[in-house]
C-alpha cells in the first residue's frame, strides 16, 4: 500500500519520539544528509528511521511518508470537518 488513509494517519501513533521527529522533518523534503545534520544522527541512522517509518505506516516510498507528515501536520478542514477539530501534537 502506498495510498495515504486516514488509517495510515491513525498509525502514527506507533511511531517512536524520534521516528515521529524524522516524520515532521520528511514534511520539508530535506535529505538524509540535511535530516541528520538536524538532528545530530549519521545519514545511515536517518536512513534506519525512514525504513521503519514506512514499515510502520505501511507505505512504500519516503514520498508517501512526507505526504502522510503534511496530511498528518496540516489537516484537512474543508468538507465535513469542524473548526473545532484540534490540531495534532507535534
Amino acid at each position: 500500500m502506498s495510498t495515504v488513509t486516514e488509517s495510515t494517519l491513525g498509525q502514527i501513533g506507533r511511531l517512536s519520539e524520534r521516528e515521529h521527529q524524522v516524520l515532521v522533518l520528511l514534511a520539508s523534503g530535506g535529505t538524509n544528509q540535511a535530516l541528520s545534520r538536524r538532528l545530530g544522527v549519521t545519514e545511515g541512522t536517518v536512513k534506519a528511521h525512514v525504513g521503519r517509518i514506512l514499515l510502520k505506516l505501511g507505505l512504500e516510498s519516503r514520498t508517501a511518508a512526507a505526504v502522510a507528515a503534511v496530511r498528518y501536520l496540516h489537516p484537512c478542514t474543508c468538507g465535513g470537518s469542524t473548526a473545532e477539530t484540534p490540531m495534532p501534537k507535534v
